[in-house]
């Protein structure tokens, strides 16, 4: 999951991870993330919180009335439906939602729409992001270069960012869409990307990292 850590880690270099992590957790209950809650979760001062939220905004997080709904996983309605802790959440993007169960240390169920044929995918993604269950198995993510992510301020679900990281039901499908996206490369995910792919960013193939494979 080289790639997946590594686009996410630039993803959240304007924000303070540790922070992060722990809105994402408070978020996987269900329910919007106040200032409150920040400061008895982190041990931070109110100022600290504020402050943190303000620079958090200006990144892409979706705040509501002073509380956070969306940081990756949101409690706002987006394509990729994301079931953990018994509740119904969404995430902004495919990649995010193979990633964020690694972030959190729990399995979640994904559920999402091919962007090319329409075709539902079906996901189960382990703590580790192993995934367990794929339907179709052809499944694979658009994951977006660091030129992608370095010129882009905020992420979002509407961002330049985001919406160039659905899932597809295939690698033909992705690479169908490829030519319109020209921030994502593509590769099959069994085997190290070239320096280009490296660059300009894949398509992963999570199948490749199911148990026994």
């Amino acid at each position: 999951m080289n790639e997946l850590q590594a686009t996410w880690t630039r993803r959240r270099a304007q924000t303070n991870r540790g922070a992060s992590v722990t809105a994402v957790s408070l978020l996987a209950e269900g329910r919007s993330v106040t200032p409150e809650a920040l400061v008895s979760a982190t041990g931070w001062s109110a100022e600290q919180v504020a402050a943190y939220l303000e620079n958090a905004r200006r990144t892409g997080v979706e705040v509501d009335d002073g509380a956070i709904v969306g940081l990756a996983l949101t409690l706002r309605r987006t394509g990729h439906r994301f079931r953990v802790r018994g509740n119904d959440l969404y995430t902004w993007c495919g990649f995010d939602a193979l990633f964020l169960p690694i972030m959190l240390g729990e399995p979640a169920e994904v559920a999402s729409t091919c962007p090319v044929t329409g075709a539902e995918i079906r996901l189960r993604v382990e703590p580790d992001g192993t995934v367990s269950a794929a339907t179709p198995e052809t499944v694979v993510v658009g994951i977006v270069g660091e030129e992608v992510t370095s010129c882009c301020e905020a992420a979002g679900p509407g961002s330049a960012i985001c919406t160039q990281m659905p899932l597809f039901a295939s690698r033909q499908a992705g690479e169908r869409w490829l030519p319109d996206h020209p921030g994502v490369a593509s590769r099959s995910g069994r085997g190290p990307p070239g320096r280009a792919g490296i660059r300009r960013g894949v398509l992963l193939t999570p199948w490749a990292r199911t148990r026994g494979s």
